[in-house]
């Protein structure tokens, strides 16, 4: 096989950035849009949040990991707080604050919630929107073209099939 490597483009090499929480009180919120499982050598989850600031991604912790193990991924708007170091019963471990805003697919909350304001740029949610109409016309074309019960000719006992005509 003769390919020209050099034409082609290179897989991965991007990572996104790391929310790195240094104060008590630190804060990022977002729309979770994906969890990788089993990162890194400890094995851990890692959350990525689609911010004002682009795609961030956020370490799991057991504490993280324990208010987000259930939240579907693009059906939740998240608010996350760090609250320090407290002590638990084998050290001392990072606590969070996790508030979290459900979502339909599209990203859209009811009207005033001020999470999810700070969590989708308008253009991004135009492009959500669009590409959800799009989708459902698609969904709404394959419905009213697919076949219904009566245009499908019932096959009675004894007719022979090589006479129907299709």
């Amino acid at each position: 096989m003769n390919y020209k490597f050099d034409d082609g483009e290179k897989m991965g090499g991007t990572q996104n950035p790391t929310w790195k929480f240094d104060t008590e009180g630190d804060k990022i919120s977002g729309w979770l849009i994906s969890v990788k499982h089993g990162v890194g050598r400890n094995k851990s989850n890692v959350y990525t949040l689609a911010t004002d600031d682009g795609d961030i991604d956020i370490w799991g912790s057991t504490v993280l990991d324990h208010h987000l193990e259930s939240l579907a991924i693009r059906r939740n708007a998240l608010q996350i707080t760090y609250k320090g170091e407290a002590q638990g019963k084998r050290g001392t471990y990072y606590d969070f604050e996790v508030v979290v805003v459900p979502t339909d697919i599209k990203g859209k909350q009811q009207e005033g919630d001020p999470i999810l304001k700070s969590v989708i740029s308008p253009e991004d949610q135009a492009k959500r929107e669009r590409a959800m109409e799009e989708m459902e016309n698609d969904q709404d074309l394959a419905e009213r073209d697919a076949p219904s019960d009566e245009d499908i000719p019932a096959v009675e006992e004894g007719v022979n099939v090589d006479d129907i005509p299709f």
